[in-house]
């Protein structure tokens, strides 16, 4: 709601009107709410992550706003409403086919993530970014030529800001003092990305306060490890017992459960001693005997008796206590002293009273969690410290892997689950890089279109991750899936500024157009107010994800907007070309949706 609300209110500010921001939002709709029913009938569910896809749908499916910044330039050129749709079509339509895909992409790469969570998330992002790429060249297309026969108008009043002519026209002019100190920048902050460090706890990404976290962190601080185990399996008793005694004698084991150990193995030897006892305790009264040696001079004689600074407190009290309140405590002591002695030597005499001790006498629940129905002890060792750090996990589950190679339990899942988690991101952000590459080819034709592409991208990783270490801030097992959003954030963003570039006449330095960067600035705007308003949430996971894609959607704009046309204002002239043929083919497409 509070992204919706962000970008309503943009859009409103920068269309100046009501018209264009709900026609936008409509189209945006449609495809969220056509994402929404292919979630349904292909997942059937949302998970605590893909719930979120509404909100990166909102922050990178709004195509639309390239869409109608090129048909209100068209329109104020004095084209028809036909003309100007289709000029559009043709001139806007190819980019956002582009940058669909290559964002679909990027969403689509998460799915090879092994963590069903993340992959349910790409899958239905990705498919809500086609779907609002759909929605852009059909739904949009069509509201705007209604909208213009209800109420024609020959100029619309969108915002003309920065610029009529080029966006940002003071830099623009000054590409070699614009690339001097970005260049100086970046390798301030590619030093920086050095330091950067993963975060694998998943304690610290929960929500403070909540009772779960709270308790969790008493059982750390009173028992670090306990609640976290290595299983053995041992298939006789005698096996289980040295596999105890190994695990005792490991560094970083703190304590070993197991049923073996509590049937003793020398009852023969200590059966005439329990015996003894038994017969010692025959003659226990049936009832507390009432008496006391309690006397009204014992208070004092117990505080000369006393030595040390508590005698004094305790002189100091019974100063100023009378001698009958003094009696009268001691002698309540001495009852409940003789009620607890009478009733563990009760009880010692009922359990010396037994027989040998077997398996069979074991609690039922305990027996059967710990033994087989086949006779196989389970062996479960404890860390000594809190294996919520990654680091001390690693360390317990070696040590246990060198007493029992196979060795399982929780400690095990959860290192293998944190370690498939990290790799299958990095996978994903490469296989989105592969993929992508591969889709700017089939757009541009050429490596050196293609690397100019991918140069707002690589720049704002390397501003983003510079920035985190600078601040602070660790890669964790939430905030990972930023990074192949942001590879498909960046090169969105750049596939708009060669477009531009490439439509340029070839005899004059490139500008980028005013029209181009106000679509590219407010299409980022609108992603960071979605992705920013995850910053709210509770969970830390889930904000250090809106942190890091807030981040690097305003470093891949910067870099988009500042440095890459910087680049390409220094251009050789003789070395540009026309548009790919491959783009009059997309354009082909764009005639269809007009």
């Amino acid at each position: 709601l509070l992204a919706i609300l962000g970008v309503a209110v943009l859009y409103f500010a920068v269309y100046r009107g009501f018209r264009f921001p709900l026609l936008t939002l409509a189209s945006l709709g449609a495809g969220a709410v056509w994402a929404l029913g292919w979630a349904t009938i292909t997942v059937g569910h949302l998970n605590i992550l893909s719930a979120t896809f509404a909100v990166m749908l909102i922050g990178m499916g709004d195509y639309g706003v390239l869409w109608v910044a090129r048909y209100d330039d068209s329109r104020k050129n004095g084209r028809t409403v036909e003309d100007a749709m289709r000029e559009t079509a043709e001139r806007a339509g190819p980019s956002i086919i582009t940058a669909a895909f290559s964002t679909a992409i990027a969403f689509f790469a998460t799915m090879l993530a092994d963590f069903k969570a993340v992959a349910e998330l790409g899958w239905i992002a990705g498919c809500g970014v086609l779907f609002c790429g759909i929605a852009c060249l059909t739904v949009l297309p069509a509201l705007i030529v209604v909208s213009e026969r209800k109420a024609p108008s020959v100029s619309t009043t969108i915002l003309p800001f920065p610029g009529t002519g080029s966006f940002l026209p003071t830099l623009s002019s000054r590409p070699h003092g614009v690339l001097a100190i970005g260049t100086l920048a970046i390798l301030v902050l590619a030093a920086g990305t050095i330091s950067v460090r993963y975060d694998a706890n998943l304690l610290n990404m929960q929500a403070r306060g909540t009772p779960s976290v709270y308790w969790e962190e008493q059982l750390i601080e009173h028992s670090a490890g306990t609640t976290w185990d290595a299983i053995s399996l041992a298939t006789t008793r005698e096996e289980a017992l040295r596999l105890k005694a190994k695990y005792e004698a490991t560094p970083g084991v703190g304590r070993v459960v197991e049923a073996a150990s509590l049937v003793p193995a020398d009852y023969e030897e200590k059966r005439p001693i329990i015996a003894a006892l038994h017969r010692k305790l025959d003659g226990l009264p049936k009832t507390v005997p009432d008496f006391s040696l309690v006397t009204s001079s014992m208070a004092q004689t117990l505080s000369l008796a006393i030595p040390g600074t508590e005698s004094e407190e305790f002189r100091r009290a019974i100063a100023e206590t009378t001698p009958e309140a003094a009696t009268a405590s001691l002698r309540d002591f001495d009852g409940r002293l003789r009620r607890d002695l009478h009733r563990d030597l009760k009880q010692l005499h009922a359990m010396s009273e037994s027989g040998r001790i077997a398996i069979a006498d074991l609690p039922a629940a305990f027996r059967e969690r710990t033994i087989s129905a086949n006779g196989t002890f389970l062996v479960r060792a404890f860390a000594s410290e809190s294996l919520w750090d990654f680091d001390a996990l690693e360390r317990f589950t070696t040590a246990v892997q060198s007493v029992d190679p196979n060795a399982t339990g929780k400690s095990f899942r959860t290192l293998e689950g944190l370690r498939q988690m990290k790799a299958g991101f990095l996978r994903a952000g490469l296989a989105a890089l592969v993929v992508i590459v591969v889709v700017l080819w089939l757009d541009f034709r050429s490596v050196k279109w293609v690397l100019l592409g991918l140069l707002p991208l690589a720049l704002g990783l390397i501003a983003t991750l510079g920035v985190m270490a600078i601040a602070g801030v660790a890669l964790n097992p939430a905030n990972l899936i930023a990074l192949p959003l942001i590879v498909g954030v960046g090169v969105d963003n750049g596939v708009h500024v060669l477009h531009d570039f490439l439509e340029k006449p070839r005899d004059r330095t490139y500008r980028l157009a005013a029209v181009t960067g106000r679509g590219i600035a407010v299409a980022s705007l609108t992603t960071i107010l979605g992705f920013g308003t995850l910053m709210i949430a509770r969970h830390r996971g889930m904000a250090s994800l809106g942190f890091t894609l807030t981040l690097g959607v305003t470093a891949c704009m910067l870099a988009s907007l500042v440095l890459l046309p910087a680049v390409l204002s220094l251009w050789p002239q003789s070395r540009r070309r026309s548009l790919p043929s491959v783009i009059h083919m997309a354009r082909i497409g764009n005639r269809v949706a007009v």
